[in-house]
């Protein structure tokens, strides 16, 4: 396109030795990051989190410091999600950090003082593994451990479980539409009935007029002049789909203040856009206007303000102040239901202008008087959030052992957030690369979200020459043995009856630079004392003149190529004989 030819480029093997150099690269920042905190004496909080991308499953770890620093120490990909197995996988990617002594993750685990996750089992189960291990390996790395009193050792030894708070919103949601579904079957008097109506509204204002509007019906289109025309300043409806945690409340606040202009808007274009006469509809229905109110008033006095408080709190512990006041909050609008309706936050420093709060919004909450039919919604909501926040914020409230211990561990948990948002982050910009990069093996995709969540090349940039040199030479130098690392790891994978050959590729025209394991006999073509299992990878595919295909495999062993017809190449990937990653 400007005139520039390549005269040469890089091989799929350059290629992947540089992946797999900046792999090693990460790993060396992680561990000097890790190894100055530890000399500096800081107190580590674990992270972890889980996730399933196609049939490939992973797991990732972090750790914040005690000054805020957060380390993602790896993204790796596992067989099974059980507790033990995550736990296996950090002490493999702690203890073979470039240059870690044999004790390093030893004493990495002393330090972590706190762990952050969500509620899951199997992550419960993980943070007991975690608490256990620290309790088995303190005497051995803890100078004078024995001389220690009984008191600094339970000092010592004290740990602290938390749980994202954001998960904490995300399924608030489900109990107050939980709630309204009962209320709305009880008036219906049916037996059965998939959600809510108010949710079904909802879904449908975010389908038709949101920012990602369908864009079968091109509602949007004509939404967004015709609010212009009559100079109405308009909220934006977000997508329902991608949005996880509080986009319900968010949503229903919003269609509730434009639900006047909504049913103008539909009243006009019914005949033009027939699927707007179901939306008018439910927007005309009284009983799904008291339930938008009361998930309005959810979204301005309940999950916006606990959000804003788990992104902006100066220490996790401040959940013990806020949970108690929301708790006799609710217990206040059990008993006067009105209460629920006066626009009081129970966090009032948190009432504030923000892109979910808005005056225009809770005034015209406030502004409608409430129905019979809303007064009993907000009841039962009331209540029903009341059991739920007592029992998530359990440990927080008076009596719950955060709330006895605060000031005993205010000063190691100071590095805890209240949200696992940097792991959820980690998973974030994995799917970026995942679905902008189909083919994109998995410990490229670990090295590049190593790089970037960690910032290793600003790190690396700011480095004296001669100490990037040295790093750069060493990274080089350590490509045969992360090689095998990573051989061995797939082996592992293939072996277990989780996930039975599912790394296979189907053979094609991009098979150029895939690894490959390959089950071979004494009588291998390519050598005559093969082991039972070489690995390697695809060097070459090409066609000679008569059109016949062949493929060429580079063993890692002993360095050895080996070209085989394309025919027998398929035909050992049909049988397993070869397995292509």
């Amino acid at each position: 396109m400007v005139g520039v030819t390549f005269n040469s480029v890089p091989s799929p093997s350059t290629c992947r030795n540089i992946s797999l150099a900046t792999l090693h690269l990460a790993r060396s920042h992680i561990q000097t990051q890790l190894s100055q905190f530890l000399d500096e004496g800081q107190s580590f909080c674990l992270v972890s989190d889980e996730t399933t991308k196609g049939t490939k499953k992973a797991q990732t770890y972090g750790v914040h410091s005690s000054d805020g620093t957060f380390i993602c120490l790896g993204l790796e990909q596992v067989a099974e999600k059980s507790a033990q197995t995550a736990f296996a996988t950090l002490e493999a990617a702690v203890s073979k950090l470039p240059r870690a002594p044999s004790d390093f993750f030893k004493k990495f685990m002393v330090n972590v003082r706190s762990t952050m996750s969500d509620s899951a089992r199997t992550e419960i189960k993980f943070n007991k593994i975690v608490e256990n291990y620290r309790s088995l390996v303190a005497p051995e790395v803890v100078e004078n451990f024995t001389k220690l009193s009984d008191q600094e050792k339970s000092e010592l030894l004290n740990f602290s479980n938390f749980f994202c708070q954001l998960h904490l919103v995300s399924n608030f949601t489900h109990i107050v539409l939980k709630s309204l579904l009962e209320l709305e079957m009880a008036m219906a008097g049916v037996s059965r009935q998939e959600e809510p109506s108010v949710l079904t509204l909802i879904k449908s204002v975010s389908q038709y007029f949101g920012q990602r509007g369908s864009g079968l019906h091109q509602i949007l289109t004509i939404w967004d002049p015709w609010c212009k025309q009559k100079n109405i300043a308009r909220y934006s409806f977000p997508s329902f789909v991608g949005n996880r945690f509080n986009i319900v409340f968010v949503l229903a606040s919003r269609v509730f203040h434009h639900r006047q202009d909504l049913i103008v808007f539909c009243e006009e274009f019914e005949h033009e856009k027939t699927v707007l006469t179901k939306v008018l509809e439910l927007l005309k229905n009284p009983l799904i206007t008291a339930h938008l109110q009361v998930l309005g008033f959810c979204d301005q006095l309940i999950t916006g303000p606990l959000w804003r408080l788990a992104e902006n709190s100066e220490h996790i512990l401040s959940t013990c102040q806020y949970s108690l006041q929301l708790i006799n909050w609710l217990e206040d609008c059990t008993h006067f239901p009105l209460s629920f309706f006066d626009g009081v936050s129970p966090v009032t420093n948190l009432q504030v202008i923000s892109p979910t709060v808005s005056g225009l919004l809770l005034r015209s909450l406030v502004d409608m008087t409430p129905s019979a039919a809303g007064i009993e919604a907000a009841t039962l909501v009331s209540k029903s959030s009341l059991i739920y926040f007592k029992k998530v914020f359990v440990d927080f409230l008076p009596g719950g052992k955060h709330n006895i211990e605060a000031d005993e561990i205010r000063e190691e948990t100071r590095g805890a957030p209240a949200t696992n948002r940097a792991s959820e982050s980690v998973f974030g910009f994995m799917t970026h690369l995942c679905d902008t990069k189909p083919n994109l093996r998995f410990e490229v995709c670990a090295a590049s979200t190593l790089l970037k969540k960690n910032h290793t090349l600003s790190w690396l940039g700011n480095l004296p020459e001669d100490v990037q040199n040295s790093i750069l030479t060493d990274s080089r130098a350590a490509l045969s043995r992360l090689k095998c690392d990573l051989q061995r790891k797939l082996l592992v994978l293939l072996e277990l009856d989780e996930q039975p050959g599912r790394l296979l590729l189907s053979a094609n025209n991009q098979l150029v630079g895939k690894l490959f394991v390959q089950k071979t006999s004494s009588t291998s073509p390519s050598s005559s004392s093969a082991p039972q299992n070489r690995c390697g990878f695809i060097e070459d595919v090409f066609a000679n003149r008569r059109g016949c295909e062949f493929v060429t495999l580079r063993y890692d062993d002993d360095d050895t190529s080996f070209r085989m017809p394309r025919v027998d190449f398929d035909n050992s990937v049909s049988s397993k004989n070869i397995i292509v990653f």
